[in-house]
């Protein structure tokens, strides 16, 4: 079963639990009527309906472990993928799995396979310095290759030497209504204040990693405040970890 959560959807609200479970419930086979109206007796009518079944269930875009919670099946027999912008860190028994951004050498092969471009390679110049301009992200490598595909009186080197010299680059990374500067936007709205405004000042930052103590001087915050703040942008994908207290923007 594949169920949308919508946790970060443009024009919908997060699916609630309640309704998440009418709809799993139907498509399990249960009749309308029957299915009671507190959520309850809807999670314990879901997990007497799948106790004797083996089930693979896909929720994706959770919106947080409470959306998640109520939906998982009781048997043992069962298992469930959960897709999420944040890290579910309140979901018990849950493995996680946290996916970073590509290796070098499979961003550059994932580039040329998409540009599809006669005689460009992997190990090209151009396309080490495309792949580096985009972060090594998937969404914006797809979205370069693609262009590049589609331009056939582009080359590499043009396409590089636009995103080097390009002040608002995430501006170049779009195809149709996709875009990374959306991508990273879904996960932006979602945050409170006070961590919106956090996340706008690191840009302001000079270097590509910072600390909490750096980050509270540059939010003139308190120290806790940052280190909270920080945090919360761990949790949505919005800063990496790759040391104690080190954190450098995503």
């Amino acid at each position: 079963m594949f169920l949308p959560l919508h946790g970060h959807t443009p024009g919908h609200q997060p699916v609630a639990p309640a309704d998440a479970l009418t709809s799993l419930l139907l498509t399990a086979g249960v009749a309308a009527s029957h299915i009671p109206p507190s959520l309850e007796a809807r999670m314990a009518l879901w997990r007497d309906h799948m106790a004797d079944k083996q089930l693979l269930l896909l929720l994706d875009d959770a919106a947080s472990s409470d959306q998640v919670r109520p939906l998982l099946p009781s048997t043992g027999e069962s298992l469930v993928l959960v897709t999420s912008r944040r890290h579910l860190v309140a979901l018990e028994d849950a493995q996680a799995i946290s996916l970073d951004t590509l290796p070098p050498g499979e961003a550059a092969e994932l580039f040329t396979r998409l540009a599809a471009r006669p005689g460009l390679n992997a190990d090209d110049t151009a396309v080490t310095e495309v792949i580096r301009l985009c972060g090594y992200l998937p969404l914006a490598i797809g979205m370069m290759a693609r262009q590049l595909h589609h331009h056939p009186a582009w080359t590499a080197t043009d396409l590089a030497a636009d995103l080097l010299t390009e002040r608002d680059r995430l501006e170049l990374m779009a195809a149709e209504n996709l875009s990374v500067a959306a991508a990273f936007d879904l996960s932006y709205q979602d945050l409170p204040e006070q961590q919106q405004g956090l996340f706008r000042q690191l840009g302001l930052h000079p270097g590509t990693d910072i600390d909490t103590y750096a980050a509270a001087a540059l939010g003139g915050i308190a120290l806790a405040a940052s280190r909270r703040g920080l945090a919360g942008l761990y949790d949505h994908y919005l800063l990496a970890e790759p040391e104690r207290g080190a954190l450098p923007a995503a």
